[in-house]
């Protein structure tokens, strides 16, 4: 709906949790898809998931961390590298990929990693060129946050740019501020 009835937003799917998907092309797929639906306003956030999620999809949370990040190697791999071609890793093993569509934005659409403060996603974020997205975090932590990205952003030989720490924060909208605190 969003890509039909605007034409200049950007668009931002935050909170894509590659983690719990069997088939991260099928992401990459449904991703490019939406890419190419909005003529190349995509903006795709990967997210481990919390806690509840790895209950309820009965997955294991020690394998969070390289489960994440294989499915995140496979979603690129997917949208910038012809295929078909196979990938065998430790936790996706397949013989033939070749997806369809390709994403318009080129070599893929922006990524940006939202998180709630792991010390290994904000340094991975940083290293990558990503933006990074604190997520339901009171102000101090975000803060932290940002001065640990742009640390991190110094030690790969470049400094963070504004546009490259986000915050995901809570809005609610009634017909007055008194109505809104106390809805």
């Amino acid at each position: 709906i969003l890509a039909r009835q605007t034409t200049k937003a950007k668009i931002a799917i935050i909170g894509t949790p590659i983690v719990h998907r069997d088939n991260p092309v099928r992401v990459a797929e449904e991703i490019a898809m939406l890419d190419c639906v909005s003529g190349g306003r995509i903006i795709s956030g990967f997210v481990r998931g919390t806690g509840m999620e790895y209950h309820s999809y009965a997955a294991n949370p020690s394998y969070s961390q390289e489960r994440f990040w294989e499915a995140h190697d496979l979603i690129i791999k997917a949208w910038t590298e012809p295929g078909p071609f196979e990938w065998e890793g430790k936790h996706f093993h397949l013989p033939y990929v070749n997806p369809w569509p390709l994403p318009l934005q080129k070599p893929h659409p922006p990524v940006w990693l939202p998180g709630s403060g792991s010390r290994e996603t904000v340094q991975k974020a940083a290293k990558l060129r990503y933006p990074f997205m604190m997520v339901f975090a009171p102000q101090w932590f975000t803060k932290m946050n940002y001065d640990m990205y742009r640390k991190a952003a110094e030690e790969n030989g470049y400094e963070a740019s504004p546009k490259q720490l986000a915050a995901a924060i809570p809005t609610y909208v009634a017909e007055t501020e008194e109505q809104a605190h106390r809805e």
